[in-house]
């Protein structure tokens, strides 16, 4: 079917850019982190923080469908409906951005795809919007990290010129993680104290 096998994702990401890049199975939906800038992202200080999970609470979605496609010529099970000239999420959902976890089981149609909105907001499960976890290095040491963030943000993923989906393939709407953590103040609260190192070198 147009959801199986393993394929090359158009991708749709949060910077505006449009490209085919990486590999993916299953589902013709998913979310994802921009493999093209990385798993990592360095904080304030410059220091890498590498990615190994990014967890993130997808609370609304809506995908507009190109204007010759019909919600009849999708395939689509919850917690995808479809209402009118889009795809929205019924319920929310939480996607894996390393693994690149799919929404649902969707089949789209080959066409142009220009453009999707989502909402993160925390989880009803867990109350987190974002669980990021990882390691970095801190004054030669190796050490790991696992943060939990509560908020809500509305995200445009944006291709100006489209992005073609060939018969059979996905969907990759992608974050530019490698931002996540510009503006964040670690390496400066490890160095004031403000930001403890547990026993087993961890942050938290």
């Amino acid at each position: 079917g147009a959801g199986s096998g393993v394929d090359t994702p158009a991708v749709i990401d949060d910077t505006g850019s449009t490209r085919n890049g990486g590999s993916s199975t299953g589902s013709a939906l998913r979310f994802g982190a921009d493999l093209g800038a990385g798993l990592i992202s360095l904080d304030a200080q410059g220091t890498e923080f590498r990615f190994s999970q990014a967890l993130v609470s997808i609370g609304t979605l809506r995908v507009p469908l190109p204007k010759n496609i019909a919600c009849s010529d999708v395939a689509y099970e919850s917690p995808i409906t479809c209402n009118g000239d889009a795809l929205q999420l019924e319920t929310s959902v939480t996607t894996d951005l390393v693994a690149q976890t799919s929404v649902g089981a969707v089949e789209l149609p080959p066409a142009t795809y220009g453009s999707a909105r989502a909402v993160l907001e925390a989880s009803e499960a867990t109350d987190d919007t974002v669980q990021l976890s990882g390691n970095f290095d801190y004054e030669g040491v190796a050490l790991t990290f696992d943060a939990r963030l509560a908020f809500r943000r509305s995200t445009l993923f944006r291709a100006v010129d489209g992005v073609e989906l060939p018969d059979g393939g996905s969907l990759l709407l992608a974050f530019d993680v490698s931002q996540w953590l510009a503006d964040a103040n670690i390496t400066e609260c490890l160095r004031s104290g403000a930001l403890p190192i547990s026993s087993d070198n961890q942050v938290t």
